[in-house]
């Protein structure tokens, strides 16, 4: 109950709130692709990578920083980046820190449009596959290629637990980055950036936000 609360607390009083025009108890949606500025001196005084930088749809609006605060806010990350989608987050992961020759880790019983995807890489850009056992950390055998290891907790359709300390501390060990599909924990389940006596923690988090946060599922 306690940790429940601390939940409900920590989304109405977030440290961070994206700059609203009105108060409300609901955060209002904005939908929004071109946005009008005052002047010329205020489109050229600002970035896109600022911090809730209204600058073009894509980039942000109220909602959607409001949303990726709350996101991170709930699983105590550092910041969120909103996708279209949950695959569409996954291929963002792959993609922006697998090159040709890198070895990937996944548990046997992985997301299946992930695996999908890193079959595609690897096909198309020389990204190695490797498999494990999610429940039996010695069959993740790192080397000096492996970049990424993949996690599901629990796994996406058989709902195995990995033995996730192990798991992450090889990882650690050999500096090989943490990726977890959070989808089923969404972090009020399941705390993927503290979850052990030792504060053991992954390096990034993926949801498809179909579960928990929509209600659905």
């Amino acid at each position: 109950m306690k940790k429940h609360n601390d939940f409900q607390t920590r989304l109405i009083h977030a440290q961070r709130k994206a700059p609203q025009f009105i108060e409300t108890v609901q955060p209002p949606l904005f939908r929004a692709s071109t946005i009008i500025f005052k002047s010329t001196s205020h489109l050229f005084d600002r970035h896109w990578t600022d911090d809730y930088d209204y600058s073009y749809g894509t980039h942000g609006t109220p909602t959607t920083f409001t949303l990726g605060d709350n996101i991170a806010q709930i699983e105590g990350g550092l910041h969120c980046l909103l996708a279209p989608s949950g695959l569409s987050a996954i291929n963002v992961v792959n993609s922006a820190f697998l090159s040709t020759n890198d070895e990937v880790w996944v548990p046997d019983n992985i997301y299946g449009p992930n695996l999908e995807h890193l079959n595609h890489l690897q096909n198309q850009y020389g990204v190695i596959v490797k498999v494990y056992n999610p429940i039996d950390a010695s069959s993740f055998q790192p080397t000096e290629r492996s970049k990424l290891l993949w996690l599901e907790a629990a796994g996406s359709v058989t709902l195995e637990f990995p033995d996730l300390k192990n798991l992450v501390n090889k990882a650690k060990k050999h500096g090989v980055l943490t990726a977890l599909d959070n989808t089923w924990g969404a972090g009020l389940a399941f705390n993927a950036f503290n979850f052990s006596d030792e504060h053991l923690s992954v390096d990034l988090t993926v949801h498809a936000l179909t579960k928990y946060p929509s209600g659905g599922g």
